[in-house]
């Protein structure tokens, strides 16, 4: 919820709309969980043209796309391994839908734009990896990771491309279970003097987070747009210490009862659950620890993205 939040601040064009709900099913409390959009296309959630089977000749032929990088392509019925070994799961069209020059194009697509991050002249605004990529989404999506201590930042990415438009965008962001010091290998994550992508986590290829680098660290211009981003950001989208622990606060209250039942329900405050480094002991103790990383991560992301 915290993170979608972020996201929302940050500007992402798509942030899945998200609710804590309680769950009784067959009389029988289940306790507390957060119910939130299914990732789909569709005109209020991924909104792009939803593809056809005969679309395969241009214009109708370059999109729309949504793809997946994905460590768990291998498992999906319909994925690609780029090149350099990325593993891509096709989303859209699916399996049932998408056909072989669909499903080509997307593939020798992808790999132009790795092609081109590896390119001498990557930097090149018009021939070097920009041709192929929003840069400016790319940037918020690392954004908004990064300040959520996200060690899942570059397992999974949901990319898209539309019809008529020459580039891959990042889409959303999602899956922030172990985010939020909430991963005992990245814990705590400010022990780092660098990006978390940089890390030895949680990546779906090395070669993703090759790319990350050359594009956060290795490219000047990038740089200096993040930068920008991240300033107006503080400034102006409410991406600061004191709003963010407000909206903790009144998501706290908004849970109160709610998680007071799902404890007794489930008796975990005490135990370690998959990959936490800690336990608290106590809801209230849980919250501590996350504004106590919120207040420290915010003043952490202006030393890293500059102020």
């Amino acid at each position: 919820i915290l993170a979608f939040e972020i996201s929302r601040r940050m500007g992402m064009p798509y942030t899945p709309y998200c609710r804590p709900v309680e769950v009784i099913l067959n009389g029988e409390y289940k306790g507390c969980y957060q119910l939130c959009d299914q990732i789909e296309v569709n005109e209020n959630r991924i909104n792009i043209t939803e593809m056809e089977k005969e679309d395969i000749t241009q214009p109708n032929l370059s999109g729309g796309y949504h793809i997946e990088i994905d460590s768990y392509a291998w498992s999906e019925a319909s994925y690609f391994v780029s090149n350099k070994g990325i593993p891509v799961t096709i989303k859209s069209p699916d399996e049932d839908d998408i056909v072989k020059q669909q499903r080509d194009y997307i593939t020798t697509y992808f790999n132009n734009f790795e092609r081109a991050v590896f390119a001498d002249n990557f930097t090149d605004g018009n021939n070097g990896y920009r041709k192929y990529l929003n840069i400016e989404s790319f940037l918020r999506y690392v954004l908004i990771e990064e300040l959520c201590g996200n060690p899942d930042e570059l397992w999974s990415i949901h990319l898209t491309k539309e019809r008529n438009s020459d580039k891959l965008n990042v889409a959303l962001v999602w899956d922030f279970d172990i985010a939020f010091d909430n991963e005992r290998r990245a814990y705590p994550t400010d022990r780092f003097d660098d990006f978390l992508f940089t890390t030895q986590v949680n990546v779906a290829s090395e070669t993703v987070r090759q790319i990350a680098s050359r594009i956060v660290k290795e490219d000047a211009a990038a740089c200096e747009q993040m930068t920008h981003l991240w300033k107006r950001a503080r400034l102006e989208q409410g991406i600061n210490v004191e709003s963010l622990l407000e909206y903790i606060d009144k998501t706290v209250l908004l849970l109160n009862e709610a998680q007071a039942l799902n404890f007794m329900r489930w008796k975990i405050l005490d135990q370690m659950v998959h990959e936490n480094p800690q336990a608290a002991g106590s809801y209230e103790g849980e919250v501590e620890v996350l504004k106590n990383f919120i207040s420290k991560r915010v003043p952490k992301m202006d030393i890293l993205v500059g102020e």
